[in-house]
């Protein structure tokens, strides 16, 4: 097919009018994630995190932060190192409300930031928008049938990449089948674009997928998609795309166990003239006897400076077993550092192997009466690393103390991390929880494997779970 043919494809299946239907029940947050072996000019791997956090205002209407993060891998050098060309994100905040009666139709208004990090390059495109959409009644509620949405926007403000609008849409037909590990056929197609006048730029996507369902509003898809890319802010490289995506959708109840657990954390904050964020996502396997799964745990972390910023990626795959209030287990730890938006050819990075212990709910944001004292500890044999190899044992730890006082109401705590072996790390905070799944914190940060001539930050930072 040739390109021209397949935007014209695309463009036609995303016109194909809505249904009314029912509106769906109230909203709660979802998390996911893709990744992808990419045969292109370029490219071999791509992987992306999504989040979606609602908070509902009234009947049929609240407000939501959208986050997407995906992360381009150039290729995968020797000793477990990722050179990662670049990091593009969407953060969009915005209002949904359900339209009039005879529709009952989502309708969304909504503010964001679509833009690129390169990774050891120097260049941060980015616009700022504003815009609204529409989307099928239970978008985010259901993941089978036909499902589709629409967006629309005007750029506000540009860096780097030239831009008056943006354009996306996507629609996504899944058969129903069964129950429980069920399966079904599906297609879906997506655009993702900018406008410069009559100029339209933009990420073609479309293929078929095989979707499993796995349980508790959780699914797992195989996918094998085509993908040109034309879009300034986008993958950069066209070519063939085939993995594996889970995701939740929020129908169904999750009993312990029984599914995937996808959750993690969503961290924003700055000081001293630095920006912060940090997104984490965990998944956990089903059981695989009565006491043990597969855990895997990716936690991308940006740090801006006024020399250069840092973006590092901890990564965490092991067996667990549970036992009580504790969870131990032997896992596979990676961390691989890198420079923000700056020119670099060090890439640098530590894997070890390492066995350890924790309480449950530890890393979780907010307050919990039942979860007072909480701590980590793990240890292990350093298998390779760019500082030097002066030790070969390696240790890492945590401790949170939530003080008894008022913790039915603001729940203030006590927070230290530490990380030592062939390179340091350490992390003091104070902080409240305001809610269940919420954090205000004071944060000093002391790293030996900062690029920037700043070794440490004090920084401000909230935390939302999910």
């Amino acid at each position: 097919m040739s390109r021209s043919a397949f935007r014209w494809a695309v463009a036609l299946v995303l016109a194909v009018p809505a249904y009314a239907a029912e509106a769906p029940p109230r909203e709660r947050a979802t998390a996911g994630g893709d990744l992808a072996w990419f045969q292109g000019e370029r490219l071999e791997i791509s992987g992306t995190m999504r989040t979606y956090l609602p908070l509902a205002i009234g009947p049929g209407r609240g407000v939501y932060l959208d986050l997407d993060a995906r992360t381009s891998i150039e290729r995968v050098a020797g000793d477990f190192k990722f050179l990662v060309e670049d990091l593009d994100y969407t953060v969009e905040v915005g209002f949904k409300q359900r339209a009039a009666r005879f529709t009952r139709l989502p309708l969304r208004a909504f503010a964001g930031q679509q833009g690129t990090q390169r990774v050891d390059a120097d260049g941060e495109p980015f616009v700022r928008y504003v815009g609204g959409g529409v989307a099928s009644a239970g978008y985010r509620r259901r993941d089978t049938g036909l499902r589709w949405r629409a967006d629309a926007g005007v750029v506000l403000e540009q860096r780097q990449v030239r831009a008056d609008g943006l354009l996306r849409g996507k629609l996504d037909f899944t058969s129903r089948a069964g129950r429980g590990f069920g399966s079904g056929l599906g297609f879906a197609v997506e655009v993702d674009g900018l406008l410069d006048g009559s100029d339209f730029r933009g990420d073609w996507r479309g293929g078929p997928h095989r979707r499993f369902a796995l349980g508790g509003g959780v699914a797992l898809r195989l996918f094998a998609h085509w993908i040109e890319s034309r879009h300034p802010l986008g993958l950069g490289d066209s070519g063939l795309t085939i993995g594996l995506d889970l995701r939740e959708t929020d129908d169904g109840s999750r009993p312990p166990g029984a599914v995937p657990d996808v959750g993690g954390s969503l961290a924003t904050g700055g000081g001293e003239g630095r920006l912060a964020a940090r997104l984490l996502v965990r998944v956990l396997s089903p059981q695989l006897t009565a006491r043990t799964r597969l855990a895997a745990e990716v936690d991308a972390n940006i740090l801006t400076a006024a020399d250069t910023g840092e973006l590092y990626y901890l990564y965490h795959f092991g067996v667990e077993q549970t036992r009580g209030p504790l969870i131990g287990g032997v896992y596979f730890y990676h961390r691989s550092n890198h420079q923000l938006a700056e020119p670099n050819d060090a890439v640098t990075a530590i894997n070890v192997l390492e066995t350890g212990v924790e309480t449950r709910g530890w890393d979780r944001p907010g307050r919990d009466a039942a979860r007072t004292l909480e701590a980590r500890f793990r240890a292990g044999y350093l298998i390779d690393s760019n500082f030097g190899e002066r030790r070969r044992w390696h240790a890492r730890g945590g401790l949170r103390w939530r003080v008894p006082l008022a913790r039915d109401r603001v729940a203030p705590f006590v927070l230290l991390e530490a990380e030592t072996g062939d390179v340091d790390r350490r992390l003091y905070a104070l902080g409240l929880a305001p809610a269940a799944a919420v954090e205000l914190r004071v944060e000093y940060r002391e790293d030996d494997q900062f690029f920037g001539r700043d070794r440490d930050a004090l920084l401000l930072t909230t935390h939302v779970g999910f």
